[in-house]
């Protein structure tokens, strides 16, 4: 302990499991507070140097075991007696520590203490003050590490028990007996009970817990690609929607450009297949006669444009001279000059822009 808790009594012993036919010793330390039995004790697993702390659902890396009788601690329906008692079948369903690699020690025949079965084994109990009795369900349980041929202790990759023991190792624990299902007092059976019931329960609800969180990550997966595919959707319906749109505009395209090869169908077929027979100037009908005179107006005015482009073009091949280009330009500006002047004041009459 740290001396931050006032411990009364501290207990330190080799607990002697039953489990699967095999008998093991778990040695655990366990505290006693000043205000016990109204508060829990604090039990600790105290490996020996020949075992290994294994860290389990109970045990963490220190040591420290906490089980659900102990968190559900209430005087006087909780004991230290049925609190060993549910502990023996805690431990029985996973162990916390395990030995070590076993290694070669030299022969312990001739030291006092050991038997002769022990040679290559585990040391025997000497110790003639026993502050327990000694079970009579099991006479070599006064032996704080069992001999070989019949307990073990669980170990990865390695199904020897303990190690031999040096010829100084000197060993004070007193071993408790290990409970039977049958031995229970039965005014302690409800609360064994209930401390099983909680320990099932905690059990299921962390894998419950466990079953709704994959849930929920797979719901949200789902949900994300939902999302995903909808926006998807509602790109193509966009797009779906303006090729409709484009579609419609196309086809009454065609519906227009098939009317108005109706209409040169009919104009054909009026004024008949020969060409020579066109007059040009009959083509464009306007609707009043000073539309008529822009018309003129406006195409004699084109007309002396393209003529003074291709008289530059005579001159530059020099097929006319200066001279007769600078007078043909002279006279062709000033016509030129007058049909724009007409045209803007026929434009201003009409109300044209």
């Amino acid at each position: 302990m740290d001396g931050t808790i006032p411990v009364v009594y501290k207990v330190k012993c080799t607990y002697v499991i039953f489990a699967s036919g095999t008998t093991y010793n778990i040695p655990i330390c366990i505290y006693l507070e000043k205000n016990y039995p109204h508060q829990s004790p604090i039990c600790f697993v105290r490996p020996t140097n020949y075992m290994i702390l294994k860290q389990t659902k109970i045990v963490n890396a220190d040591g420290k075991v906490s089980i659900s009788y102990l968190l559900d601690w209430r005087y006087p329906q909780s004991d230290l007696t049925t609190f060993l008692q549910v502990l023996c079948l805690q431990f029985a369903d996973e162990m916390p520590v395990y030995s070590k690699k076993a290694t070669s020690y030299p022969s312990q025949t001739s030291q006092p203490g050991y038997s002769s079965s022990l040679q290559s084994s585990y040391p025997r109990y000497s110790n003639p003050r026993q502050p327990y009795p000694p079970p009579n369900v099991n006479p070599n349980a006064n032996l704080p590490y069992p001999p070989t041929s019949s307990y073990g202790m669980p170990q990865p990759g390695n199904p020897s028990p303990y190690p031999p023991a040096s010829s100084t190792a000197s060993i004070s624990y007193p071993s408790f007996p290990s409970p039977r299902l049958g031995d229970i007092n039965p005014s302690n059976e409800q609360v064994m009970y209930q401390s099983l019931l909680t320990s099932v329960e905690e059990k299921l609800k962390r894998r419950l817990n466990e079953a709704l969180e994959e849930g929920k990550t797979e719901i949200e997966s789902q949900m994300h690609i939902e999302n995903e595919l909808k926006k998807s959707s509602t790109i193509l319906e966009d797009k779906l929607k303006r090729l409709k749109e484009e579609e419609d505009q196309v086809r009454a395209e065609i519906d227009t450009m098939s009317t108005k090869l109706s209409e040169l169908h009919q104009i054909e077929s009026r004024v008949g297949t020969d060409p020579s027979k066109l007059n040009i100037d009959d083509a464009i009908i306007t609707t009043a006669p000073l539309y008529t005179q822009i018309l003129n107006l406006h195409t004699e005015e084109c007309a002396i444009e393209d003529t003074i482009y291709y008289l530059g073009e005579a001159l530059r091949r020099e097929v006319i001279d200066l001279e007769i280009f600078l007078k043909h330009v002279r006279s062709l500006s000033r016509r030129q000059f007058m049909l724009k002047a007409l045209i803007r004041k026929a434009r201003a009459t009409a109300g044209l822009p």
